[in-house]
């Protein structure tokens, strides 16, 4: 594509320019918000790691098409095999990669990495830049180019082919919706409920109980050497244990004021709110308050279905667009691999392994693959159920004839037989 040679004045992390434009980070609650004041919010934090290290550990495999394209496999010797699920570039691994690109995506709306191609090993890298580097432009109605304006350096303009971008939803082509941006206000509800609960703890901490005396201790010290004495007798191995107060001291404890209950189930909503708008379940952030031991499991397989594959079809269509050359997409195509995260317990695994087998779409290889097991001599064979085998030799009347007869208690076991298919 054509390069673009007018580039504007202003770097993208310019805060005058970003106040100028709306992008401070204000709120109606008088903080500001950003994706670093974001993570300070536990809540935050816990669903942005949730999400991109689930991102990062799921496998990530390049695969070839079959020729009738209904099959696929591993396309091990292709150049980018090892560069996606090993080594992206010389300094980050793929795990740690994906997960911080990930983590920019989720935080700031959109992540880059600088594709780079070593023309003597024909080696590919992929290139971390952090974000506020990259300003997005529309060429054309049809064609978008990038702006790179490193810290120390000279700025570039980047096409397509040569940028990796993953945004979150866009507003536009050229303009990712961040989470942070457009949910801050929820965001700063946490944070001043977080720094209001810090600053009751240093400097208005309420004692838990108080004791009561009409009269008053002769010397500080003899009030001290009480109290010790008090905690001595209410901690530790004494926990639990009565105590007899002489000389008129009452014990109060102090309950918790209305105040405080709400205060406290206002912090819990936010976890709650947190959870939903970043799509986790809460239970995956330490939120168990409505989880049980039937529902976890069901949760997490729906936190796979609608929460995590939303997010692996991004990286997905970015790798393919971007790495792929249109030639090469119509062979080829990367794709996560969510097999494991889906897996039940041990006993709906093997139940299912058990009718996969029975029904003959998997063989004993089939299930050790996906048991993370060494596969066996003879064990790509299918099974068939007789019942289920077309034979044209058969006469109709006959079958008929006879299947009346085993209706009638003439024959057959009513057992399931089968028959060995080799599966090659």
């Amino acid at each position: 594509m054509k390069r673009a040679t007018v580039v504007s004045g202003g770097h993208p992390q310019d805060p005058v320019i970003a106040q100028i434009l709306g992008m401070s980070g204000m709120t109606s609650a008088g903080v500001s918000v950003s994706a670093e004041t974001a993570m300070r919010v536990g809540a935050v934090f816990a669903a942005v790691r949730v999400i991109a290290e689930t991102i990062a550990m799921t496998p990530v495999d390049l695969y070839r098409r079959s020729a009738d394209g209904k099959g696929r496999a591993r396309a091990t010797e292709h150049r980018l095999y090892r560069t996606l699920k090993y080594n992206p570039s010389n300094v980050l691994n793929s795990f740690q990669w994906r997960e911080m690109m990930a983590m920019v995506t989720v935080l700031t709306g959109a992540s880059y990495s600088r594709v780079r191609i070593d023309r003597g090993t024909g080696k590919t890298r992929l290139i971390f830049i952090p974000p506020g580097y990259i300003r997005p432009f529309m060429v054309d109605e049809d064609t978008i180019a990038y702006e790179y304006s490193p810290q120390n350096g000279q700025r570039e303009i980047l096409t397509s082919a040569e940028l990796l971008r993953v945004p979150f939803m866009l507003k536009s082509p050229t303009q990712a919706m961040s989470i942070i941006e457009s949910q801050r206000e929820t965001i700063a509800n946490a944070l001043v409920s977080m720094d209001y609960a810090n600053k009751n703890l240093r400097n208005d901490a309420i004692p838990p109980a108080i004791l009561e005396y009409d009269g008053y201790f002769k010397d500080k010290e003899k009030g001290r050497e009480f109290i010790n004495w008090f905690q001595e007798q209410t901690s530790g191995s004494n926990k639990g244990k009565p105590v007899v107060l002489e000389h008129g001291i009452k014990f109060t404890k102090i309950a918790l004021s209305p105040e405080d209950l709400q205060f406290i189930e206002q912090r819990k909503f936010n976890v709650t709110d947190i959870a939903r708008i970043f799509r986790v379940p809460p239970h995956m952030i330490a939120d168990m308050d409505r989880a049980t031991f039937n529902n976890v499991e069901q949760m997490s397989i729906d936190f796979v279905r609608y929460s995590m594959l939303p997010w692996f079809n991004r990286f997905e269509m970015a790798f393919n667009t971007t790495l792929l050359s249109p030639q090469e997409q119509e062979e080829y195509f990367f794709e996560f691999n969510v097999d494991a995260l889906l897996r039940g317990d041990i006993t709906t695994r093997y139940r299912a392994y058990s009718i996969g087998r029975q029904w003959g779409w998997l063989s004993r290889n089939d299930v050790r693959e996906r048991e993370n097991m060494d596969p066996v001599e003879d064990g790509d064979d299918y099974l068939t159920p007789t019942n289920m085998t077309a034979d044209s030799s058969k006469d109709p009347e006959k079958e008929e004839a006879g299947e009346e007869s085993q209706q009638q208690g003439g024959g057959g076991t009513g057992a399931a037989r089968f028959q060995l298919i080799s599966g090659g």
